[in-house]
């Protein structure tokens, strides 16, 4: 028994080294993720780094834990919902299962870590919980230098590639990291906050590099992200701490200018730049419209049967979705309309795709999910072009953990994810006082901004090296909404606190 204590001693005392570690990673793997792409090599050795981390994180949360009965109840879980997954599609045609248990583990990643991250706050505290902070901020540093110095070089390629626009360093998923730099921003900020009470000169650095990121990024989710981080912590700043006006005005200036130079940023120029796309859309369906045979009739109203004009416009815009599913099914979908700005919308095109193929599978796959491989179309080349396949998986996480887990595994990570936000939102209601805290506030914007995320891109549940991220937040809304952790954890941020310890003593 003694010995079994002193061995759990000496792993709790690796737990903030081993935290650092986890966290400074992770933008190294995607550093290397892009080289491997960029010098098109196999991505085998990050993929076994990270399956080498999640699997470290397993045994020393299971070694760890007093609670051991959590982690065979997710396994099981995880393995009922996975096995249903499976025999489900096993009543069609189940294409390459290996591509799509591998597609079902990264969806699982998720739970996994913040059981396992969990374990540690539980045993490890308050050093555990500067370590999450502080890793992130290391994270946030390593980003900016990564962007730099990729700009400085000149092997930037833009996080938009095709119009060049943006900056995304040397990282490969576009949404995947406006996501992560948007989660950072208010974690990162708020840090700063409870670090330097009453210094102003790290708060306006740490913010101006911070929203910077956001504001030179392109996506119009990462600027609105810098909006929401900016103001949204001004005001919490407001409320816990008034006497510390002088960092929340730093804050709202810098948020404030930056928000007011939005016609030169690139986040502007992707708008405009779509609305070129749009207008060119509308050119080239005039020019298809002109194409027609006189003698082909108009198209009058939904309920014709059949309508070559109709069916022409849809053929120019999908006609490898009409090859599979009919002209009258995909006009049925969309609404029979016309408008080349809605034809012409990718998502909306996946989205509608996945759902007539649900449609089509078996009933079970509405309950448990589909084939991950069920998403690809053949597309037949034209003009001496090879045939060639198209992945229609939607753009958006929660549709997607829809499609792929069904209702049952939608419902269950949709609860999951829930939990925490509302776990903490009854916290700050019952006790303000103690639970209403900067670190919350960063916590709580960071966990707000990913769900809105993953409410409009496939960014944040689906992706591994955003979901650690995701998972970190959440951990933190579990620890910082701990009622016998909340005095450790949780530093008051009162008016007092901005004074000197001799002051607040009466010393002076």
């Amino acid at each position: 028994m003694e010995q079994d204590r002193t061995w759990d001693e000496k792993l709790i005392r690796i737990l903030p080294a081993f935290i650092l570690v986890y966290c400074l990673l992770q933008p190294v793997l995607d550093v290397l993720g892009y080289w491997q792409q960029i010098w098109e090599q196999s991505n085998v050795l990050t993929s076994a780094i990270r399956v080498v981390l999640l699997v470290a994180s397993v045994l020393l949360g299971f070694l760890l834990s007093d609670r051991k009965r959590y982690y065979f109840l997710l396994a099981g879980v995880l393995a009922l919902l996975g096995g249903l997954h499976v025999a489900a599609n096993l009543q069609g045609t189940y294409l390459s299962p290996m591509t799509d248990l591998a597609n079902l583990a990264r969806i699982f990643v998720l739970p996994v870590t913040v059981c396992c991250f969990i374990t540690f706050l539980r045993r490890g505290g308050a050093r555990v919980f500067r370590a999450v902070k502080l890793g992130m901020a290391a994270d946030l540093i390593c980003i900016l230098l990564v962007e730099l110095i990729s700009v400085a070089t000149g092997t930037d390629r833009g996080t938009y590639v095709k119009e060049q626009i943006g900056v995304i360093g040397w990282f490969i998923w576009g949404n995947c990291q406006s996501a992560i730099l948007s989660m950072l921003t208010p974690l990162v900020i708020c840090w700063t906050l409870d670090r330097w009470k009453d210094r102003l000169l790290p708060v306006a650095l740490v913010t101006l590099a911070a929203e910077a990121a956001l504001f030179f990024f392109g996506t119009r989710l990462a600027f609105l992200s810098m909006i929401a981080s900016g103001f949204g912590i001004s005001v919490c700043m407001l409320i816990l701490a008034r006497r510390r006006w002088k960092q929340t005005l730093i804050i709202v200036l810098i948020t404030g200018l930056l928000t007011c130079a939005y016609p030169i940023s690139p986040a502007a120029r992707r708008v405009s730049s779509l609305s070129d796309s749009n207008l060119q859309n509308e050119q080239t369906f005039q020019g298809v419209q002109e194409s027609i045979p006189s003698e082909a009739p108009a198209v009058v109203s939904g309920e014709e049967d059949e309508s070559e004009n109709l069916e022409t416009v849809y053929r120019y815009y999908f006609w490898a979705v009409v090859d599979r599913f009919g002209i009258e099914r995909v006009a049925e979908k969309y609404n029979y309309t016309l408008d080349a700005a809605v034809l012409g919308n990718i998502r909306t095109c996946k989205r509608y795709v996945c759902e007539m193929i649900m449609e089509d599978a078996p009933s079970m796959c509405s309950v448990f999910g589909l084939n991950v491989n069920e998403y690809v179309i053949h597309v037949r080349g034209d003009e001496g072009r090879a045939d060639y396949d198209v992945s229609f998986e939607v753009e958006n996480d929660f549709y997607g953990i829809y499609f792929v887990l069904g209702i049952a595994g939608f419902v269950l990570i949709t609860g999951f994810l829930l939990y925490f936000g509302l776990r903490a939102l009854i916290c700050v209601i019952r006790n303000r006082k103690v639970y209403f805290t900067i670190q919350m506030a960063g916590f709580a914007g960071a966990y707000v901004i990913a769900m809105v995320h993953a409410l409009f891109t496939t960014s944040v549940l689906r992706r591994n090296n955003a979901s650690v991220y995701l998972a970190l937040v959440l951990v933190g809304i579990w620890y910082l909404s701990r009622k016998n952790e909340s005095k450790e954890a949780v530093p008051s941020l009162s008016p007092e606190s901005a004074l000197p310890e001799r002051m607040i003593h009466g010393k002076e």
